[in-house]
């Protein structure tokens, strides 16, 4: 069996399916996880890449994927149209040029000289047309509506702003988190590929979770270690070990780990703190992936550090009052 992983792009867009072709989706990667390198006859190699690109073949729909010494990673299922392997999005960034000087001279030279009536400057300062800042914006390839933003799993707390937007450049004003534009903007104009294989990679321990991810049941996946994170994962497997960086570095997903690694070695008794109730969620959730089952059947307990301090209080002194 090869080891799988998704992109943030695969999940996206995976979320925009129908879901008789989220199943297809399923079932198809199953047999990736066997046999990438065929995938019974109906895998084929993408050209004009240049690390090992390949794409399956669902109805209207397309898997694309990569694949290498015991891993494969998924990186896009995105219906098959112009856009499926395009190399370039819109560069939200860089406006429309404005109208050309000589159209708009021969526009003015066209209209009829009008002789002058009273209130002249009024009039024809009336009646020139104004420069619109509209010809700046893109408009958006399709209207928002609540169904489809509650099928991409965006938050209804964030719905009234996105309704607003009006053209793609104000998607990237949106008062929302990044991870939630990125999902919009994956699902409206497709990444080029390239892009996507650069991104992290998230493990797929179970085939299966995709289909609870698609009906939101999971709402994250681990991060797969890169080879630096590899290596501070089996320093010093015996005593404290002090990791040091900013957010997003992964900081977490390493302690993670490392209670697998526990739990490999034998350990029956591992205490996983945390700072709020919601990462203790997110901290189950992330753990039964790896584990392959609930952590506390396994002797491993996820817990806030302020109910730990709490339980010990009262465990102290049951009949004082707080």
């Amino acid at each position: 069996m090869w080891t799988l992983s998704v992109t943030d792009t695969f999940l996206n867009e995976l979320l925009n399916l129908p879901q008789s072709i989220s199943k297809k989706v399923t079932k198809v990667i199953k047999i990736l996880e066997k046999d990438p390198i065929s995938a019974q006859g109906n895998a084929k190699k993408l050209k004009g890449y240049q690390d090992n690109i390949y794409r399956i073949r669902i109805a209207d729909y397309r898997v694309i994927y990569s694949f290498g010494q015991g891993w494969v990673k998924l990186l896009s299922v995105r219906k098959r149209d112009e856009r499926t392997y395009e190399t370039e999005i819109p560069q939200f960034d860089i406006p429309s040029p404005p109208p050309d000087e000589m159209i708009i001279g021969e526009e003015i030279l066209s209209i009829p000289i009008i002789p002058p009536l009273e209130n002249t400057s009024k009039n024809i300062n009336d009646s020139q047309p104004q420069l619109s800042n509209s010809f700046l914006t893109t408009p958006l390839p399709l209207k928002f509506n609540p169904s489809l933003l509650q099928q991409w799993r965006i938050p209804s707390e964030y719905w009234q702003d996105i309704l607003k937007v009006e053209n793609s450049e104000a998607i990237l004003e949106l008062p929302i988190p990044d991870r939630l534009i990125a999902r919009i903007l994956d699902n409206l104009y497709p990444r080029p590929i390239e892009e996507i294989a650069e991104q992290p990679e998230y493990l797929l321990a179970d085939v299966e979770d995709l289909d609870k991810f698609f009906t939101g049941d999971i709402t994250a996946f681990l991060l797969k270690l890169d080879p630096e994170q590899e290596k501070l994962l089996d320093f010093r497997r015996h005593g404290a070990v002090l990791v040091k960086g900013g957010p997003g570095t992964g900081k977490s997903t390493l302690a993670l780990y490392r209670v697998k690694k526990l739990v490999d070695s034998g350990c029956s008794a591992i205490l996983f703190t945390t700072y709020t109730n919601a990462l203790v969620t997110y901290s189950q959730q992330l753990l039964t992936q790896l584990l392959g089952q609930a952590p506390e059947t396994l002797g491993v307990e996820v817990s806030t550090v302020d109910s730990l301090i709490y339980s010990f209080y009262i465990q102290k002194y049951k009949n004082t009052k707080i």
